[in-house]
């Protein structure tokens, strides 16, 4: 049995917010994370998109906590599109600390100039942004939270280039939870979105059969991106949540 696939999936609760995925392509949004290294942890929120490397066939319990409506796109996408696994680590592990010696080495050393000070500070924060706890709490935008063994999702990230302008490259937890401050960076990062092509598509999954007559309707409106011929293709590779939870 495949312990990966050779899809990456995005999960999201609601079918308006996989039908501005597929018309739209992936805008990413600041997520709430727990991140750090050594015994030192803190709470931020970093833009991004998470995939999960997961087969269908283990699936059932992503399906319960991000949603039943979702996206498979091919690996091959994945590696142009330079997504990369999150480093997951456990506190206080051996590797933990280790980077954190080096992370503080490298902030302790006199550096020649304000331009390397800042290379330096963009290299360390982007590392940051691909590091996940190996478990901890799971932050929901209704402010509701959950225990969880992040290890388990084998995430794959989207994190904006640092180099891209207009947004900030982490919110402070008190700024995320402001709904109003939160809405105005994730709007900022509109040009940063991620996208595809139909052809990266895999899968399309719906929570139910009865939805995928209308989402076919609904895919026809976006002439531009989805002609006929390609819904046709796309109509074989729709599954639905209920099919995957009582079937694989």
């Amino acid at each position: 049995m495949a312990i990966s696939s050779n899809t990456l999936f995005h999960f999201t609760k609601t079918k308006e917010n996989l039908l501005g995925i597929l018309q739209d392509t992936f805008h990413p949004r600041y997520c709430l994370e727990q991140f750090g290294v050594g015994d030192t942890a803190t709470e931020a929120a970093i833009p991004m998109v998470s995939f999960c490397d997961i087969p269908l066939s283990q699936i059932n319990k992503h399906l319960t906590v991000y949603g039943k409506y979702g996206l498979g796109l091919s690996k091959k996408w994945a590696h142009k599109s330079s997504l990369n696994p999150v480093l997951y680590l456990r506190k206080k592990s051996a590797l933990s600390h280790h980077i954190e010696s080096i992370l503080n080495n490298l902030l302790e050393e006199p550096l020649r100039s304000y331009e390397v000070a800042s290379e330096i500070a963009g290299v360390i924060l982007d590392v940051l942004r691909h590091v996940k706890p190996y478990q901890g709490t799971l932050y929901r935008d209704s402010g509701s939270t959950k225990k969880i063994k992040f290890y388990d999702e084998r995430e794959w990230r989207y994190v904006p280039k640092i180099e891209k302008s207009g947004f900030k490259f982490y919110l402070k937890k008190d700024d995320f939870l402001d709904i109003e401050k939160r809405n105005s960076a994730n709007d900022r990062l509109f040009d940063a979105r991620l996208t595809f092509e139909p052809s990266d598509i895999n899968y399309i999954i719906l929570d139910n059969e009865a939805e995928i007559l209308p989402m076919v309707s609904e895919l026809r409106q976006i002439k531009s991106k989805y002609d006929y011929d390609t819904i046709d293709i796309l109509i074989t590779r729709i599954l639905t949540a209920d099919r995957i939870l009582n079937d694989f």
